[in-house]
């Protein structure tokens, strides 16, 4: 559906911007978030791989499932909370942040630093990584 409006209150002009639900089969109005910036959520039900990319997050980060993160620059601009497992292996970390680990991280060949306090309740392997 297209629809054309003449106004000529400035004040008064807004728009729209959709996107199309694949799930549902229709169309639903796009979000911002408190900082007028694009909303996006992820939910991810199997394991996750972050391979030969940049990422940067500005928001927290919490692990539920499966993580593997190789060949990767990745920055966290809060707080990363690891539910479930996570391989790191040849990437660059940087999380602003605090982390809290409850589930067992491997890491290799990996330059790791956090800004704030790290929380761990469970196994941690480091080789070959430089940690700050």
């Amino acid at each position: 559906m297209n629809s054309l409006v003449f106004n000529t209150t400035a004040s008064e002009l807004s728009a729209g911007v959709y996107g199309y639900n694949q799930n549902t089969s229709t169309l639903q109005q796009l979000q911002l978030n408190s900082d007028g910036e694009l909303l996006i959520a992820a939910a991810a039900a199997m394991a996750v791989t972050v391979t030969n990319t940049t990422l940067t997050v500005g928001g927290n980060v919490t692990v539920s499932n499966p993580v593997t993160i190789a060949n990767t620059s990745l920055t966290v601009g809060g707080t990363v909370t690891v539910g479930n497992s996570i391989t790191i292996a040849n990437a660059s970390l940087v999380v602003a942040g605090d982390v809290t680990v409850s589930n067992p991280i491997t890491i290799a060949n990996t330059s790791l630093t956090v800004g704030g306090t790290v929380t761990v309740g469970n196994s941690i392997t480091i080789a070959n990584a430089s940690l700050v």
